[in-house]
């Protein structure tokens, strides 16, 4: 079985290669929900069928702040849900004559601790240099670069629109989405024409032929 090829440095840094004999993998495997960039197409099967990906999609990660109760609640959207229809805050609600389905605030970071953006975590101070230094921490951030790059104009060219549409239930992409796409040029004169388009989760569905 021939070894995979690796990731384009050049595309990973500014999103693009200019170099025309470059034989590393420049169509990069990306799962946008979980800022992940997988080396190989079976490494990014094997990603979306894992369960910390499901959990990702499906709205269950994830913190917000009850600013009623005073803490942060875990478990994105599902484990808001529990919280506001459990007894002790539905009491506070109601002690404090106010209806108990309040809308989420953004986590509070507690004493001794980090607020990593990147990997969207609250990390223990003394820990902080370990989580940075991370497999999980570095692998967001080569994501975050490459996305960053990868949204620049390009030769004057760029692309606005809505392009991630997150979790999609069955039944509404059954019916269809639709999404409005505009490109525009900062260059007098020029022409740009799309070629093609590509859906993220098409990628998932090769299959490899070593």
């Amino acid at each position: 079985m021939p070894s995979t090829p690796k990731h384009c440095p050049n595309v990973l840094a500014s999103g693009v290669c200019l170099k025309p004999n470059c034989r590393l993998t420049h169509n990069l495997l990306v799962c946008e929900p979980c800022g992940f960039i997988a080396p190989n197409a079976i490494m990014y099967n094997a990603h979306v069928r894992g369960k910390k990906h499901q959990r990702k999609v499906s709205g269950r990660t994830g913190m917000a702040c009850c600013q009623l109760c005073r803490k942060n609640i875990d478990g994105g959207t599902l484990g808001w849900d529990q919280h506001v229809a459990s007894r002790k805050h539905v009491a506070r609600a109601k002690a404090q004559a106010l209806a108990p389905n309040i809308d989420p605030e953004e986590a509070a970071v507690n004493d001794g601790q980090r607020n990593c953006s990147i990997c969207q975590q609250f990390v223990r101070g003394a820990a902080w240099n370990q989580h940075l230094l991370s497999i999980q921490h570095q692998r967001k951030e080569a994501f975050t670069k490459y996305k960053a790059a990868a949204e620049k104009d390009k030769n004057g060219v760029s692309i606005e629109g809505i392009f991630d549409f997150d979790f999609v239930d069955p039944t509404v992409g059954a019916m269809g989405l639709q999404s409005t796409v505009t490109i525009k040029t900062s260059l007098p004169l020029s022409k740009s024409v799309l070629v093609e388009t590509k859906l993220a989760s098409s990628q998932g569905a090769r299959v490899s032929t070593s």
